[in-house]
C-alpha cells in the first residue's frame, strides 16, 4: 500500500499547486444522498480522493489520467474495512479510498 499523504498534500493537489497520482476524467458520479447523477473529474493522491471537480476539457494535473466517459462512479456503495458500524448506520459515511467502484451499467438512479 502506498503511504498515506497528510491532509496538506491533499489540500495542494485540490488547488492544483500539486500533481495527482490518478486523475478520473469525466465520470458519472452518483451522489447517494442527492439522488443526481452529474458528470466530474476526480483527482487522487495516495489512494486518497483529492477533489472532485466539474467535468472539463481542461488538462488534469497527474501522473494518470483515467478516462471514466460513459461509466458512472458510486464512491463508497462498497462496505470496506474501514466503516464503522456508526458511520454504516448514520448514512453520513463511507469515506472511502480511491478503489471506490466505477461500472458502466445503464440505468437510472432511485
Amino acid at each position: 500500500m502506498a503511504p498515506q499523504s497528510d491532509r496538506a498534500d491533499l489540500v495542494d493537489v485540490a488547488l492544483g499547486d500539486a500533481p495527482a497520482d490518478i486523475a478520473i476524467r469525466g465520470g458519472n458520479l452518483v451522489n447517494v444522498f442527492t439522488r443526481e447523477i452529474y458528470p466530474v473529474d476526480i483527482l487522487i493522491r495516495d489512494e486518497r480522493i483529492a477533489a472532485v471537480l466539474p467535468a472539463s476539457n481542461d488538462p488534469l494535473p497527474a501522473r494518470w489520467v483515467i478516462s471514466a466517459a460513459g461509466r458512472y462512479i458510486a464512491p463508497g456503495l462498497a462496505a470496506s474495512p474501514r466503516s464503522s458500524p456508526t458511520l454504516m448506520n448514520s448514512g453520513t459515511s463511507w469515506a472511502s479510498p480511491a478503489s471506490s467502484w466505477c461500472w458502466k451499467r445503464p440505468g437510472r438512479f432511485r
